[in-house]
């Protein structure tokens, strides 16, 4: 007897007597094959972004450069490198984990950089969080990042952050196609920056915000991205907001 998978079949017995750990995609659009990990939030993240299309809500023609803050382990790298093959695309994920399987992905394409850190309202360090309040193991897709005094944790707990500003001043971008987030709640530390130039040169947003993780995250993204300046839309969990 097999069980099927789409298009694949594989023996029930293979799943009776043995761990499965992973599975391997292959990605038509791109001639490549990703792998997602059973135990991670690897197939809800696939789910997301390959087959409802979140990302899909009248995007920009034409993409010269996108910023994916809070990449995971590349799905949404890959969906827009399929949408733009000749963008630059600067990914960026904090937690080791993620980051390997981000650069296993990705490997062999054009015009992909990543980089192990993460979005923050200045220039720092961040510590990692892989717990909830309550103790619990957070899946990949929430680990959170937060400031912490001067010594308060161990240096390997803790992940570079940049401002979109020193991303734009490392790359030197004249401008933003589009700037994705997906940061669990660090949205708020972003957007209370003092240096908010780089939204002028940014023609689409698209964002995931975290009110239930960061109070306050919303209404410091809406905030900047005013109605007066920027349509709004939403697809899923993510908010869209085109420059007028």
């Amino acid at each position: 007897m097999r069980i099927k998978f789409g298009k694949t079949a594989l023996p029930v017995e293979v799943f009776k007597h043995f761990r499965v750990e992973s599975i391997e995609v292959t990605l038509p659009e791109l001639g490549r094959r990703v792998r997602l990990r059973l135990d991670e939030s690897d197939p809800e993240v696939f789910s997301q972004i390959w087959i409802r299309h979140e990302y899909e809500q009248e995007l920009p023609r034409q993409c010269d450069v996108i910023i994916d803050a809070g990449a995971n382990i590349g799905l949404s790298v890959l969906w827009f490198k399929a949408q733009y093959p000749c963008a630059r695309i600067i990914a960026i994920e904090p937690d080791p984990s993620n980051c390997e399987r981000l650069r296993q992905n990705c490997e062999g394409l054009d015009n992909i950089i990543i980089i192990q850190g993460a979005l923050w309202s200045h220039d720092t360090h961040l510590k990692l969080t892989h717990t909830d309040p309550a103790g619990n193991v957070l899946k990949s897709w929430a680990v959170k990042t937060e400031e912490v005094a001067g010594g308060a944790a161990e240096e390997n707990s803790l992940t570079r952050a940049y401002s979109v500003g020193s991303i734009r001043k490392l790359f030197q971008l004249e401008k933003i196609s589009i700037l994705k987030m997906d940061i669990e709640g660090a949205e708020k530390e972003v957007f209370e920056a003092e240096d908010l130039e780089w939204v002028e040169i940014t023609k689409c947003f698209a964002i995931e915000t975290h009110e239930r993780i960061k109070p306050g995250s919303r209404t410091a993204v809406l905030r900047v991205l005013d109605e007066a300046r920027f349509t709004r839309r939403r697809k899923g969990e993510n908010l869209f907001f085109h420059a007028r």
